[in-house]
Formats: C-alpha cells, structure tokens, sequence
C-alpha cells in the first residue's frame, strides 16, 4: 500500500467494473480521488455522460469520467479495485498484471469463498485485499446505479498487507463517506456473509422473487433458517466459530430491510451466468471434504445447476 503521505489528491484509483458495487464505492472515491474505470458495455457511455448514483445518502452525478477497456493501454495504478462478479476472475486476472506497480493494492470487492485464489495464482508478488460489501444497490442501466440501503464496506488482509495498509485503506474510504472497517480474520467474514447469501440468493433464483416475499411465506422462512444453520455449520468445522444465533438475527435484520432483489437474481432473469461457484459450490466442496452433512444447501445446489 502507499504510505500514508500518497494518500492525497495524486493517489491513482482504479475501478474494474461499473456495476452497483464499482459504480457505487468507485463513485464516492471519484469525488475527491484520481479514479479511472474500466468498463465493457458502459465504457461509451461513461465517457459521454459519466455516472449517476441514486443513493438513501444523497444522489449524486460526476457528469466526466476518466474510462476505458482493459484492453486499453494505461499506466500503473496504486489501488486497483475489482469489482466485477466471480465468473469473471479467470479473464480479469490474467489483465491486471500491466496495472500493477511494485506497491500496488488490489482489493478483491465480492461474495463467496476462495475468491482470491485466482488473482494471487496470476499476481503472487502482490498485495491482495478481500473485500465484502454489506449492500442494498443495483445497477438501474447503463451509468446509472441505484442504491437502496446499508454501505458498509468489510475489508481484511490476504497476501502481504500490513494492519497499517489496511487501516489506510480503511481510511480512504471513510474519508469519501463509505463506512469501512478491518477484519482481523478474512475467511470468518466470507462464512458470516454466506450465511445471508447462500439462503436469499438460492431461494430467489429458485421461486424467482424477492427477500420480502420470502420472508413473509412461512414455508420459504423455515427454509432460509435451515439453509442458514447449515452454513454456519460448515464454518463451524471450518474452524471459524459462527454462532448459531446468526441466523435468527440475520432474518430479523433483512425483516427491517428494503425488499431487495439479490445480484443473483438480477443476474438470472437477464440471462447472464450466476456466481454458482464462488458463492454455492466452493462452501458446498468444503462440507463434503470435511465430512458436514447440508442436505438443503445440497438441495439448493442441485436445483441451481439445473437452472
């Protein structure tokens, strides 16, 4: 990471992807930083017309964008932010190499497990952040991101980051209104994540709705209870100790939620692949290699892959 003294005006930020999460976070940061977004469909539109953010915290538009492809030949940057779906990592990796200098971070924003393993294969000498986005948003068309609810942005060491770096990073983005904090453990908050995302994420796609009508069936909340404390199981043998009072809590917490429409969801009705791996089949394969018996996330699993 730059050392604090870099953190100023000259800081050069970059934004791979511009849907709700890029658009969102990479907005706020190019209210007062350097920030440069790669996009593919927007990438015209960007450059045109720039971003606009409908957010519960103030709407705000940056009718000018600094935007390209990564195809497009363009100097190292200090922080690179992907926040791209998973089914892209294999392709955006192998891209990132010609952005990096030799203290470049790369925080990794998105849902699921092992997330990072592919970008240390392509970019073992550096620095890599995990990032998870407790969220309400979603991308309205092109340039355009609407956001719902919550913010908070949960960020944790994976290769060679220091507490420092991470607390200057945390601090950039307080600094730009994005609530940030550091987890001393990464893999703990993937799982505490999960817990939310394996049930309302399946269970959308599944019966084709959203988290309200789910939670106001009581079939379908029983079900997201099981799916949860299945979860949470799993992490436990993991060895991270996830209470199982999480569930009931994490039901409570979406009750008083706007009804929300998963990025999983989204995904499905457009017709675009859904992050089966990262988010269902990597916590699946770690139940079985460890012997947990999930027949409803199993379930799930199954009827996903067919869909």
């Amino acid at each position: 990471m730059p050392q604090s003294s870099q953190f100023k005006n000259s800081l050069r930020i970059a934004v791979v992807g511009t849907g709700a999460i890029g658009g969102y976070y990479g907005g706020r940061l190019a209210k007062q930083y350097d920030t440069h977004f790669f996009a593919r469909s927007d990438v015209t539109h960007l450059r045109q017309y720039g971003l606009k953010v409908d957010s519960v915290q103030g709407d705000f538009i940056l009718p000018k964008l600094s935007a390209s492809t990564l195809e497009e030949p363009t100097e190292p940057f200090d922080l690179i932010i992907v926040a791209v779906k998973t089914t892209s990592n294999l392709e955006i990796a192998a891209q990132l190499s010609a952005l990096i200098h030799t203290s470049t971070v790369v925080l990794i924003i998105q849902n699921g497990l092992h997330v990072e393993e592919t970008f240390h294969r392509h970019l073992p000498n550096t620095r890599l952040v995990g990032g998870l986005a407790f969220i309400c948003a979603q991308k309205k068309g092109p340039g355009w991101v609407e956001h719902q609810d919550y913010g908070t942005l949960k960020i944790g060491n994976y290769h060679k980051t220091s507490n420092t770096d991470l607390n200057e990073l945390r601090s950039l983005f307080e600094a730009c209104g994005i609530t940030c904090t550091v987890t001393p453990n990464l893999s703990y908050t993937r799982w505490e994540k999960l817990v939310w995302n394996v049930p309302f994420a399946s269970l959308c796609v599944i019966n084709n709705c959203t988290t309200q009508a789910l939670l106001s069936d009581p079939t379908h909340r029983h079900h997201l209870k099981q799916l949860m404390q299945e979860v949470i199981q799993i992490a436990v043998v993991d060895g991270h100790e996830l209470p199982m009072t999480l569930a009931e809590e994490m039901l409570k917490n979406t009750d008083k939620m706007v009804d929300y429409a998963p990025s999983t969801l989204l995904d499905y009705r457009s017709g675009k692949p859904i992050e089966l791996d990262a988010i269902f089949k990597e916590p699946m394969r770690v139940a079985s290699n460890l012997g947990v018996k999930a027949p409803r996330f199993a379930e799930v699993v199954e009827q996903l892959s067919q869909l």
